[in-house]
């Protein structure tokens, strides 16, 4: 739990803060401190919770049976193993769905179908929202959907070969006397 804690220091707020008056510097650092202390009990309280809980474990067990002790250990490691099978199965839905398990995740949170569908409102209409910024679209020099003109290679003959300057004039003589 250590790790989890505020970093120590006036390195903080402080250098991010802009020029405040001394009253408010001096409650930013009082603040600062109780924090960190409040993490620094939270973090013993939870320390001491599990040792608590590790010994209470263990005086269980010395109670039981070694046939009683495999058999709770398996349905633990077993449990311990189905949860982590399934947080596996999330990570790959992540992988496959993005946006979609963005929503799904978050209509879990809910417990009642009004909150989920607030959820799912607010959500669509996030993503519409970013859809709609222009600031967010990339546009490419050349226009994607009108590309230049390639160079044709000219008019193909019925019988596939290609028109070439002796053959139009001829078409073109024959078509102007009419």
């Amino acid at each position: 739990m250590p790790e989890n804690l505020a970093p120590q220091g006036d390195a903080g707020a402080s250098a991010e803060a802009p020029a405040q008056s001394p009253e408010i510097a001096a409650l930013n650092k009082q603040w600062e401190e109780r924090f960190k202390g409040l993490q620094r009990v939270i973090a013993e309280k939870d320390g001491a919770l599990q040792t608590f809980a590790q010994k209470m474990e263990e005086n269980e067990l010395a109670a039981l049976s070694p046939d009683e002790r495999f058999s709770r250990q398996q349905t633990k490691l077993a449990a311990e193993n189905q949860s982590l099978r399934a947080q596996l199965e999330m990570q790959e839905l992540r992988k496959e769905y993005g946006k979609e398990f963005d929503l799904y995740s978050g209509l879990l949170k809910y417990g009642t179908a009004k909150e989920q569908l607030d959820f799912a409102k607010a959500f669509i209409a996030d993503l519409a929202g970013k859809a709609a910024d222009p600031g967010d679209v990339d546009v490419p020099d050349v226009d994607m959907n009108n590309p230049m003109r390639k160079a044709g290679e000219g008019v193909r003959l019925p019988d596939g070969s290609l028109m070439n300057e002796e053959i139009a004039d001829r078409l073109l003589k024959a078509s102007s006397h009419r």
